[in-house]
């Protein structure tokens, strides 16, 4: 099964999330995105394959339990060659140390391994992709320049996510308690 790990931000920045995804959407008229209930998440680690998800959550559980909280910084946009639009969530060592720790464990524990080139360390919080842009991106990328962005975040917590080529969901957010 197709699973990934984000981060779940907190109800009050969620509610920022949506609005700003609604702003976009009603302003350059963009039909595809209007359609989308997106989960708002940062993406923490690309998909992956599993076929033992027990075996996934028991690890993300014990990863989770020996983590301590510490706070994330979201400032700016950012793009994935002008296909993706992001909230840019500025690299720290503690993210950094989490992610290198997470996926080193992943790897070793569960063999899960991932193509270097696509699971790169850009945390990021979709805004609008492909089709979405229904051909905007510029008009968008110079709308959202002008916005300023600037939240601190308590990274508290890890989403296994479950994801079909139709729909994502969650199957089990775990806290941090080191």
């Amino acid at each position: 099964m197709r699973s990934y790990m984000g981060y779940l931000p907190p109800e009050q920045f969620r509610d920022f999330y949506e609005e700003i995804i609604k702003e976009i959407s009603e302003r350059f008229e963009l039909k595809e995105l209007s359609k989308k209930n997106r989960i708002p998440h940062i993406t923490f680690k690309s998909p992956f394959e599993t076929s033992n998800l027990e075996l996934l959550e028991n690890f993300v559980s014990r990863f989770c339990k020996k983590q301590k909280c510490f706070p994330i910084n979201i400032g700016g946009y950012g793009d994935f060659d002008k296909k993706v639009i992001y909230l840019a969530v500025k690299e720290s060592v503690s993210l950094s140390s989490a992610y290198d720790l997470f996926s080193s464990e992943l790897e070793n524990n569960l063999q899960i391994i991932q193509d270097k080139d696509y699971d790169k360390k850009t945390f990021h919080m979709t805004l609008v992709k492909y089709k979405e842009l229904e051909n905007k991106f510029d008009d968008i990328w110079s709308y959202l320049q002008k916005k300023e962005i600037k939240f601190t975040l308590p990274f508290d917590n890890l989403t296994i996510f479950r994801k079909d080529k139709r729909a994502t969901d969650i199957r089990k957010t775990y806290w941090f308690s080191g």
